[in-house]
């Protein structure tokens, strides 16, 4: 009977874990975390012989059909009302494969800032520390490693390279970890007495770190100052008429949103741009039609990431648009067709 219910039981948790999994990768690509944690501690447990293969079987079918629940729902959804599973697997997978070709290509200034900052916070944070404890002390373990070890560390080990593949390397990726690193933190304090006490040690410093990044955040010092963003919004709002359009090189959809203004231009994000229209045909016709947008905001250099070598966007912006603001170092260009009531110019930068 006690039997029974167990397995009821865990037949339960699994189709569980299943819908939860499931449902992270239809958040965000890429969060397996969960997934690869249930199906190496499955693998694991039956080399292990701590679960009979017959009972993997069984709970192995019910993670599956957990898995595969959401998935459908969102397959029909996109089938019957959205654009189709090819456009759902390019949006996806397919760009993604294609904009880490274009990012490793490319230039990879931003990128590397982006890295050593991204580098400076997995050590601040204990993040680095937490997983290189953890996974140091499995390592020793050898093959004596228990089932719940390997699966630990493989969901670690797989976060991380989701985090180092991602090429972008923005802050937030680390997101992605804590799952894991919670579980490494748990796991940790069950284990032998020198290591609960490394355990220790890290948990107390992930826990000061944690505390000290969130008073110094709620000073706003390292905050990214948005003084640029509000100032150009706050002048766009002021000159431009409800009905105007507008273009933002490259990327800030926000600005565009805040501004109440119309993009005319599909790719709003840089990343996109690069990939999906690497020679600019799409932006370059958007500004020659007649009917192009009202305004243009150069907000990086038209030339960056050498996407304008040649220069044809540079010179049909000279033809088409004329300079109208310089707003904390954002130019601003007006249609040469279209005159607006511009406002005056604040004396300092978003105040």
């Amino acid at each position: 009977m006690d039997r029974a219910r167990h397995q009821e039981s865990y037949r339960r948790w699994a189709l569980l874990g299943g819908l939860i999994g499931s449902g992270a990768v239809l958040v965000k690509q890429n969060l397996l975390d969960s997934l690869v944690f249930a199906a190496v501690l499955l693998v694991a447990s039956t080399a292990r012989g701590t679960l009979a293969r017959a009972d993997a079987a069984r709970l192995g079918g019910w993670l599956l059909a957990g898995v595969m629940l959401p998935l459908s729902a969102a397959a029909t959804w996109v089938t019957v009302w959205g654009p189709g599973l090819g456009a759902l697997w390019e949006a996806l997978y397919g760009f993604r494969s294609a904009a880490f070709q274009v990012v490793m290509t490319q230039s990879f200034t931003y990128p590397w800032e982006r890295l050593q900052l991204l580098g400076l916070l997995s050590v601040g944070s204990g993040v680095v520390v937490l997983a290189g404890v953890y996974l140091g002390v499995q390592r020793r373990s050898g093959r004596r490693a228990e089932p719940l070890s390997i699966a630990v560390s493989a969901m670690l080990v797989f976060g991380l390279l989701s985090v180092g593949l991602g090429a972008s390397y923005w802050g937030h990726y680390l997101i992605e970890l804590i799952p894991a690193l919670g579980l490494a933190a748990g796991h940790l304090c069950l284990t032998s007495a020198s290591t609960r006490r490394w355990a220790a040690v890290t948990v107390w410093f992930v826990a000061l770190s944690a505390v000290t990044a969130n008073a110094v955040a709620s000073t706003g010092t390292l905050v990214p100052s948005r003084k640029a963003d509000q100032a150009v919004v706050t002048w766009l709002r002021s000159a431009a008429e409800h009905t105007d359009s507008v273009v933002v090189a490259y990327g800030h959809p926000d600005l565009i949103e805040e501004a109440g203004l119309t993009p005319t231009y599909r790719y709003l994000w840089s990343l996109p741009m690069r990939t999906l229209d690497p020679k600019l045909t799409e932006l370059t016709a958007a500004l020659r039609d007649r009917h192009g947008p009202t305004w243009l905001v150069a907000w990086h250099n038209l030339n960056s990431w050498d996407i304008d070598e040649e220069g044809r966007l540079s010179h049909l912006v000279a033809t088409r648009y004329r300079p109208v603001a310089t707003i904390c170092g954002v130019e601003v260009f007006l249609r040469v067709s279209v005159d607006r009531v511009l406002p005056q110019m604040t004396a300092a930068c978003g105040e």
